[in-house]
């Protein structure tokens, strides 16, 4: 039919193999439920509340919590002549509410465990990441899309990048990053990652992947992150089970 047809063109022209463009879209239907939910959560991650509230000390009254003693000093002059009326040395906790800074960038880290335990009895844990992948990489594809489209309107600069790398003994990155891909390329280069996302890689090297994403900010990025400006997170899909706890732990640390 027509869809088909269109179908494969599609593929043709950027080389993916109709069989695996069928085995994604089927996980896609599978994982469609859950999309809506999780774009929502990508929103309240980057935008959460426009404005919080900031709690503190706030001065000077003639009722609080704490003296001001050096405020007190200061206004000895009026204390002496009795002129109560004048005298505020008190600080007391007050709210106020502030903006919520909103990020330029956000950059999605997906470490996809393809060790062999992953693949023990059926293999459905490594179904269950495939599966995984698929949900979020779509989810933030749609996102980014969504942000593209009502840019003119929330006058927002952000944009969504994402990264996979699957491990294994060793590990590999089997999407790069790439925030100026439109949605189509975008989805083609989804769709190519998870054909990597079928065999055993060996042992669980994760505590690598983990020091390999560390090294990779530079001091540039480390201060925008400090900033806000930046919002960098790893998302880990895994059973829990690497080579070395101890190193692993320190890399997270």
């Amino acid at each position: 039919d027509d869809q088909r047809k269109r179908d494969k063109e599609w593929c043709d022209k950027r080389g993916i193999d109709q069989e695996t463009f069928r085995e994604f879209k089927e996980i896609e239907k599978q994982v469609e439920p859950y999309l809506e939910e999780l774009s929502q959560l990508w929103q309240y991650l980057v935008y959460g509340r426009g404005t919080g509230t900031d709690v503190g000390l706030k001065g000077h009254f003639k009722t609080g919590v704490q003296l001001d003693v050096q405020k007190a000093i200061d206004e000895w002059s009026t204390i002496q002549a009795g002129d109560f009326e004048k005298i505020k040395l008190m600080n007391r906790m007050e709210s106020r509410e502030t903006e919520i800074r909103k990020p330029d960038l956000i950059r999605f880290h997906i470490v996809a465990d393809m060790s062999g335990s992953m693949f023990w009895g059926n293999g459905k844990k490594a179904e269950v990441v495939r599966q995984s992948v698929v949900l979020l990489l779509s989810s933030l594809n749609e996102f980014s899309r969504m942000l593209d489209l009502t840019r003119l309107q929330t006058y927002s600069n952000l944009q969504v990048d994402t990264e996979v790398i699957a491990l294994g003994t060793d590990f590999r990155t089997i999407k790069h990053f790439g925030s100026d891909t439109d949605s189509e390329e975008e989805e083609a280069q989804i769709i190519q990652a998870f054909t990597h996302l079928k065999k055993s890689m060996g042992n669980n090297c994760d505590d690598k992947v983990l020091r390999s994403i560390g090294n990779s900010l530079n001091e540039v990025d480390k201060q925008k992150i400090k900033e806000g400006k930046i919002m960098d997170i790893v998302i880990e899909l895994t059973d829990g089970a690497p080579d070395n706890v101890s190193q692993m732990r320190k890399e997270i640390d």
